[in-house]
């Protein structure tokens, strides 16, 4: 019977400690709760192995409904309040107008203004970018298509058979100094 006892103070002792770790984020608070919660399903098979499967089942189940409910509690609560960052009330976590403009890149068509081995400047609606090709080798002057462009990165990849209009003139190569 005593560990039937220290399966439910270990028990205690997790929630304890995961509680702690809200109020001092450390990590090692949450390792200490997760072995306490492991020491008490052991405790449980030694009390009686159908205790222990059963025991180690509602945990199963519990835990993460737990997790879940309190997580909506806390992040109303006010100390959650406190130490979570309230994105619509700060300004500084507002999306400025260069990523809004690069969000609203995606699908639409520019030029490659350099060589984009990996990454390269390509025009798009008249301004320059910074942008990634991925794995993919692009000259300067293929037309290509933005394919996702979220926050600062912009991916494109080449519009296979089309080149850029004839107005466009690639940019002359600087000369290597050091070739002879």
């Amino acid at each position: 019977m005593q560990f039937v006892f220290w399966t439910f103070v270990c028990l205690g002792v997790a929630v304890f400690l995961a509680a702690m770790e809200l109020v001092v984020p450390s990590g090692m608070i949450l390792f200490l709760a997760a072995v306490a919660l492991i020491g008490s399903i052991v405790f449980a098979f030694y009390a009686d192995v159908t205790f222990g499967a059963v025991y180690t089942v509602f945990l199963f189940v519990a835990v993460p409904f737990s997790l879940y409910y309190f997580m909506m509690w806390w992040t109303r609560s006010k100390m959650g309040k406190i130490i979570l960052l309230d994105t619509e009330q700060d300004p500084a976590l507002q999306p400025d107008e260069h990523t809004v403009l690069v969000k609203s890149l995606t699908g639409k068509t520019g030029i490659a203004k350099s060589k984009m081995m990996l990454s390269g400047l390509v025009e798009i609606d008249g301004q320059n970018f910074s942008a990634v090709s991925g794995v993919e080798v692009i000259d300067a002057g293929e037309r290509i298509q933005v394919v996702k462009a979220d926050g600062i990165e912009i991916i494109v990849r080449k519009i296979q058979g089309e080149t850029a209009s004839a107005d466009y003139t690639i940019p002359p190569q600087i000369e290597d100094p050091f070739r002879g």
